[in-house]
């Protein structure tokens, strides 16, 4: 198996960055039985999860080709550990960025969404529980230590 490329420089997460991870203006949706639902409809039906993209880590852009491996990787290894999950897409409704896939995850905690989060390289991912939509930045949490 491929590994990914660890990143050697890393920008501070800047407050205008994470309100652009915010829902909105961020659209997410979770695709359930072929049908794109928003987070909260999705949440209530199969109940609480975390959302996480292994697209442009870190906020640097990558290729599309580069970013289809990232993902065929990522939900390799989610899938390969038993986890449920369904496709994800947040799109800033702005378009001044492109669309980012990844994977709703059920049944996992927030520590593990955490590890999956750094291990992927990114700033931020997303909490659904019902009624709202969190910002969990792995950032805060110290899990950036990177050689």
């Amino acid at each position: 198996m491929k590994k990914l490329k660890r990143l050697r420089r890393v920008r501070p997460l800047s407050s205008e960055l994470l309100s652009a991870y915010q829902v909105p203006p961020t659209d997410l949706k979770v695709e359930i039985d072929g049908t794109w639902l928003n987070p909260l409809d999705a949440c209530q039906t199969h109940g609480p999860y975390f959302v996480i993209t292994p697209d442009n880590p870190l906020s640097e852009l990558l290729s599309e080709s580069e970013n289809v491996q990232r993902r065929v990787m990522f939900e390799n290894r989610v899938k390969n550990s038993g986890i449920t999950c369904a496709k994800t897409r947040a799109r800033n409704i702005d378009g001044i960025w492109p669309d980012e896939l990844g994977l709703a995850l059920w049944g996992i905690d927030q520590e593990q969404a955490q590890r999956f989060s750094r291990k992927w390289n990114q700033y931020a991912f997303y909490s659904i529980v019902p009624n709202r939509v969190n910002v969990l930045t792995t950032e805060r949490l110290g899990l950036f230590r990177w050689s």
